[in-house]
Parts: structure tokens; C-alpha cells; sequence
């Protein structure tokens, strides 16, 4: 998640403490990435910016006042001044602000959070649309389907909310988890020959090892190490079998799922707001 951060109103001791302890845990326990908005209010709105990372935050707690610059910029008071702040926040690719201050610096953050995504119609689309599907769904199984079974979903309920969590609670990364998922299901049905499951083999290897890489890359040795020798096994059993039995495509879309979760969900943290009622004006 690319975070960005604002010090409103005036200077005070304290402002530096909070900067850093947030950009300081954000990065080593949660992986995001955070940037820095000068000048309270005026950062945004006119798109200055500068980086903040682990090591021009470590050293600031001595420093007076704070390192982002202050001011009392209300975009309230000028001509498009919440459209401009909305432009600037989606071009720096902003998934949500921190806005640090007194009474009017996060009065303006409350309303222009009011201003925002329309919660209650995205909520009713939602539902309506996955009550379609769903509807869709057992029109098949009750008119064209001859093969119904008691079990016939074989847990596929678990596959999507695996699929949810891998996509980070996101439209785009649940609907490439979906695509991930759906083709390793269809592979039992369609692979005959156990050639696709083999490809298939090849391919998490190559990603297991390239996400490895990256761990060692970002210092993460233990999760790279467990990476990699994942990465070798699946390429040992690539170069030394000529062929798969066929409950491995059975269980494959199951075994992906495990491995998802047991690593994916590590980085990824759901909305805070998860399974709370919403009210608007809460600040959920």
C-alpha cells in the first residue's frame, strides 16, 4: 500500500516522533510505502512531495517542529481546491492519507472524506451483482446441469475467499486470483494427460524462485530460503517425473490455496472497517 503523510497547522513538538514511528513500523512490519506531502494542507493540493523511508526517518525524534513543513492551507477556501487534492492524490498512486494535526487540519480530512467513494451505492451494486451471479449459478445446476451432486462446490467456497485474500481485498488482485485459481480448477476436467499440471509445475517454480529473489533483495532471508527450497522441490519433481497421476490435478487447485495463504497472507492485511457496520460519518 503507497500511504501518503501530512503535518498540518503549526509547528509543535511531537509531529517528528509520529511521522517516524508510523514510516518506521509501516515499512519493516507491513511492507508499504510512504510519501511525504510538504506543508500541510498545500502539499497535496499542489502535489510537493518528497519520499519517506527508513533511513531519512530513523534520525528525526531530536529535530524541532517536523521535517514535511507546516502550513494552514485550507483547500476549502480555493477554487478547486478538492478536485486538485483528488488529481494529485490518484497521479502519486495515494491508497490512503495520513493527515497529522489539530482541529481544522483534520477537520478538513473529515470532510473531504465525506467527499469521497460512495460507500452505500457500492454496497447495494455489490450485492445486487453477486446475487445475480449467484442466481445464474443455480439456474445452471437446476436447468442444464445433469451432473448435480450432493458436495458438488468440493469446497470452492474456501478457493474464493483464498482468492480474496491473495487480491488483497482489491477488484484488480481478486480478479487475477480468480483467473489463477479458475485455471488450475479446469485443469482436472480439460488435462487428460497431466501435461498442463506438469507445465503448471514449471511455472509456480520459475514464480517461487523469482519471489525469492525479491525476499533477498529486501534482506527477508528467512522467507526467501523457504521460497527457494520450495522452488527446488517443484523442479525436481518437474525434471524427474514423466508424468503426474491424476488426483495431483485434483488436488492442485487445494495445494495452490495452502500455498497462498501460507504466504501471500503474510504481507496482506484486511480493510479495517472489515465486517463493520457502515455508518457514514463513523470514519470507518
Amino acid at each position: 500500500m503507497r500511504i501518503g503523510i501530512l503535518t498540518g497547522g503549526g509547528d509543535c513538538p511531537g509531529l517528528n516522533a509520529v511521522i517516524r514511528g508510523v514510516v518506521q513500523k509501516g515499512i519493516k512490519e507491513y511492507g508499504h510505502e510512504f510519501v511525504g506531502f510538504r506543508d500541510g494542507w498545500k502539499g497535496p493540493l499542489e502535489g510537493l512531495t518528497m519520499p519517506l523511508t527508513l533511513e531519512n526517518t530513523r534520525d528525526i525524534l531530536p529535530q524541532g517542529g517536523t521535517i514535511l513543513g507546516s502550513s494552514r492551507t485550507n483547500p476549502f477556501k480555493i477554487d478547486n481546491g478538492v478536485e486538485r487534492i483528488k488529481e494529485n492524490l490518484a497521479a502519486a498512486g495515494i491508497d490512503a492519507l495520513i493527515a497529522i494535526g489539530g482541529e481544522d487540519t483534520l477537520g478538513v480530512a473529515t470532510k473531504l472524506d465525506s467527499l469521497g467513494v460512495k460507500v452505500v451505492q457500492y454496497k447495494y451494486a455489490a450485492v445486487v451483482f453477486s446475487g445475480m451471479l449467484a442466481g445464474l449459478g443455480g439456474a445452471y445446476l437446476s436447468i442444464a446441469s445433469t451432473i448435480y451432486r450432493n458436495g458438488n462446490t468440493a469446497g470452492r467456497g474456501f478457493i474464493g475467499l483464498a482468492t480474496m485474500i491473495f487480491g488483497d481485498w482489491r477488484p484488480g488482485g481478486t480478479a487475477a486470483g480468480a483467473l489463477m485459481f479458475g485455471y488450475i480448477d479446469t485443469l482436472r476436467l480439460i488435462d487428460t494427460g497431466n501435461q498442463n499440471v506438469k507445465g503448471l509445475i514449471l511455472l509456480g517454480a520459475i514464480i517461487l524462485f523469482a519471489i525469492g529473489g525479491i525476499m533477498l533483495r529486501r534482506a527477508r532471508r528467512n522467507s526467501a530460503i523457504g521460497f527457494l527450497i520450495l522452488g527446488s522441490v517443484m523442479i525436481g519433481a518437474y525434471f524427474s517425473a514423466t508424468s503426474f497421476p491424476p488426483e495431483v490435478a485434483q488436488v492442485a487447485p487445494y495445494i495452490t490455496t495452502l500455498l497462498v495463504l501460507a504466504t501471500a497472507s503474510q504481507n496482506l492485511r484486511p480493510p479495517a472497517a472489515d465486517g463493520v457496520p457502515y455508518r457514514k460519518g463513523d470514519h470507518h
